[in-house]
């Protein structure tokens, strides 16, 4: 059946304001595995190679950031694991960010309307959004630190990335955030 704009209503229009700051944020996170594996693939392979190797090797790199996001996932998480330790704590968080991400891009858009029509409890899907968000949130802020480092060749602030979860979170939950408060 078709969707209904006219029913989605005050409630949902919040959630999904806040769930596009969401996806958002999961597309950054899939933008910095892409920028991490680009970069490991280039750190590691371009010093060896003569010129016209190297520009073969660049076009194989760019083309390999357009492989499934699962797929990169796993690839950046075993590259990092084994050439950087990564710690299993790591590891772990970049592969629950994967199933956020695919939450925000595939279900949080719709709990948000049946959560706006009465067939979901707000409280309940509420704090899945949260829980999700906290792990997308924390893996993004990871992969920007270590980008940070690579790219500015010094470590990241610390004060920065240790308030920019606080700060993301406020900003993607603010639309709802209001709502909730009278419930």
């Amino acid at each position: 059946m078709w969707f209904r704009p006219d029913q989605v209503g005050d409630f949902g229009e919040t959630w999904l304001e806040s769930v596009g700051r969401a996806l958002l944020v999961a597309q950054l996170f899939e933008d910095l595995v892409k920028r991490t594996l680009f970069w490991y693939d280039v750190a590691t392979e371009l010093p060896s190679l003569g010129s016209l190797e190297a520009r073969a090797f660049l076009e194989k790199a760019a083309r390999a950031t357009e492989e499934p996001f699962e797929s990169r996932l796993a690839r950046a998480t075993d590259l990092l694991k084994a050439r950087y330790k990564l710690s299993d704590e790591h590891a772990k968080l970049l592969r629950e960010a994967k199933d956020a991400r695919n939450f925000f891009a595939h279900d949080a858009a719709l709990l948000g309307i049946e959560v706006a029509r009465g067939g979901e409890s707000v409280a309940k899907e509420h704090v899945r959004f949260r829980s999700e968000l906290d792990v997308l949130i924390r893996a993004y802020n990871l992969l920007s630190a270590w980008a940070y480092e690579f790219e500015e060749r010094e470590p990241a602030p610390g004060s920065f990335a240790r308030r920019y979860p606080r700060t993301l979170e406020a900003w993607v939950l603010e639309p709802i955030r209001r709502p909730l408060a009278g419930n």
